[in-house]
């Protein structure tokens, strides 16, 4: 993928237009999201989520990058099983931090 400097920083599409919301990269465990998070911080990145939100179950963190595209860093996303169900709502459990994350785990999760 090759990205290239955007002309007007933010810049979202008309009504009805297609557009780009965000990318997301996944990293292959938890604790790298605690290293991405901390380098981040030391370069003066404003990270605006980070936690766990519903439907996924994966902890992440969201930020722009310089060009204010927004990056979101996830791990340990659920899995839809050949069955092809999902976690079912009432096992979705929000989390404001990645602390929050692992100290309250989705059933059969492990971090």
């Amino acid at each position: 993928m090759a990205l290239i400097q955007a002309k007007e920083k933010n810049a979202l599409p008309e009504q009805g237009q297609v557009g780009f919301d965000h990318m997301a990269l996944e990293v292959a465990t938890v604790s790298e999201l605690f290293k991405v998070r901390e380098f981040l911080k030391s370069k003066g990145v404003t990270i605006f989520y980070e936690g766990r939100r519903g439907p996924g179950g994966n902890p992440g963190l969201e930020f722009y990058d310089p060009d204010g595209y927004k990056i979101e860093i996830y791990s340990a996303m659920d899995q839809i099983g050949t069955d092809g169900r999902s976690r079912p709502a009432n096992e979705w459990k929000r989390a404001t931090t990645l602390e929050e994350a692992v100290a309250n785990p989705l059933p059969n999760t492990e971090y």
